[in-house]
């Protein structure tokens, strides 16, 4: 399944769950990093993706910003640099659309 991904020109976008298939512990220990566990899947999810809600042309902005650089009109550091910064706009207006307080000095 990986092999056939790749071979695509695709990313592997975290481990494969195929009932009855074990992958060998090398494999395994480079998805690490995708594994998630509990309620935290959505939130890193919104965390990594921003908040398209929050902003009206969000899912447009970010799907021609993936575009241009599986297109090659951009560079990976140009990509990160703006996901980053979409990412952080996004979140912070959705941060402020619903008041939160992210003050760790705050009592709860």
């Amino acid at each position: 399944m990986f092999t056939t991904t790749i071979d695509a020109g695709q990313f592997v976008q975290g481990p494969s769950l195929v009932k009855g298939v074990t992958l060998p512990d090398v494999v395994n220990s480079y998805l690490d990093g995708f594994k998630v566990a509990g309620n935290m899947n959505g939130s890193i999810g919104q965390i990594a993706n921003g908040n398209p809600a929050g902003e009206p042309n969000a899912t447009a902005e970010g799907k021609s910003l993936e575009l241009q650089y599986y297109n090659d009109k951009i560079t990976l550091e140009q990509f990160l640099q703006k996901k980053a910064d979409f990412t952080k706009k996004t979140n912070e207006k959705y941060i402020a659309d619903n008041k939160f307080d992210l003050d760790p000095k705050t009592n709860p």
